[in-house]
C-alpha cells in the first residue's frame, strides 16, 4: 500500500495530538499532586501537638475492582489514589469520623486519610492501608491489631 502525502501528514498530526494529550495529562497530574502537596504541608505546619493514641484493626487493599468498585482509583473525595500514591504520599482508608488529608501514624510511618472504609467498618476503629497495585504486599501485611497516633489536625 502507497501513502500519499495527505496520508503521510494526517498520520503526523494524529501522533502529535497523542503526543499533546499524553503531556497535557501529565501536566494535570502533577498539578493536582502540587494542590495536595501543599494543603497537606499547610496541615503539617498546623500545631501536631494534639494527638491521639487508639487501638485498631489495619488490614491492607489494592486498586483492583474486586476490592473497590467500578473506578479502583478514585477515592470518596474524588481523588485519583493511584497518582497520589505513585507521587509518595501514604494514603490510608479511614472510618467516617475522619476528615480528608487527616495524618495517621501507623508503624512510624505517615498516612493522608484519602479514603473511605466500606460502610460496615465506618463507625468501627478499622483503617485500611493502601497498597497500590501491590497484591502480594498487601497480602503479606494482611490484618493487624495496631496502636496507631491520630492527629488532630483541627
Amino acid at each position: 500500500m502507497s501513502y500519499t502525502k495527505i496520508h503521510i501528514q494526517i498520520i503526523i498530526v494524529v501522533i502529535l495530538l497523542g503526543i499533546v494529550i499524553i503531556f497535557a495529562s501529565k501536566i494535570k497530574l502533577m498539578n493536582e499532586v502540587s494542590e495536595l502537596r501543599k494543603t497537606i504541608n499547610a496541615l503539617q505546619s498546623k500545631n501536631k501537638s494534639t494527638s491521639e493514641i487508639i487501638i485498631a484493626e489495619v488490614s491492607a487493599y489494592t486498586s483492583r475492582k474486586i476490592e473497590t468498585d467500578d473506578t479502583p482509583c478514585i477515592n470518596a473525595w474524588g481523588d485519583n489514589i493511584c497518582n497520589i500514591h505513585e507521587a509518595g504520599i501514604g494514603i490510608v482508608a479511614c472510618p467516617s469520623r475522619f476528615n480528608r488529608l487527616d495524618l495517621i501514624e501507623i508503624n512510624g510511618e505517615q498516612f493522608r486519610c484519602l479514603d473511605r472504609m466500606n460502610i460496615r467498618y465506618r463507625n468501627g476503629n478499622y483503617f485500611d492501608i493502601y497498597f497500590g497495585m501491590d497484591l502480594e504486599g498487601a497480602k503479606k501485611f494482611g490484618r493487624q491489631t495496631k496502636q496507631i497516633k491520630i492527629y488532630n489536625q483541627s
